[in-house]
């Protein structure tokens, strides 16, 4: 009987890039959620951008209160990463077309938020 070593994740030698697929990856291969996390950040600031091109600035801007000015600013917290997911997650039209742009699959969006702050809270719908 042949025994399997398990893999461990060792951050420091990891040379892959951060991009939207290495949230799967990610859990594959059991990295620590630090890695995850930058994944999601990642893919928050994409969808950002998404929400730029898509014109859907402005209703996340009046969803969320946030003003034109503070985006930037905004865009360097995790916490609003996972705001600007939510907004898109929240129409499966917005999921499909931004998962499309961003050259991931839609559960991606998903794992992505769930990576982030508050991402973990159950949704009882």
């Amino acid at each position: 009987m042949m025994m399997r070593r398990a893999m461990t994740f060792d951050p420091t030698l990891d040379t892959r890039p951060l991009t939207p697929k290495c949230l799967t990856n990610c859990k594959q291969v059991g990295a620590d959620l630090s890695r995850r996390r930058k994944c999601a950040d990642t893919l928050g600031l994409q969808a950002l951008g998404w929400l730029a091109t898509a014109e859907l600035l402005e209703p996340f801007m009046a969803v969320t209160g946030v003003e034109r000015d503070d985006v930037a600013a905004a865009a360097t917290s995790p916490e609003f990463l996972g705001a600007v997911l939510d907004f898109v997650l929240t129409d499966d039209r917005w999921v499909v077309a931004c998962a499309a742009a961003l050259d991931v699959a839609p559960e991606t969006l998903a794992q992505a938020r769930a990576a982030l702050p508050g991402g973990d809270t159950p949704h009882w719908t």
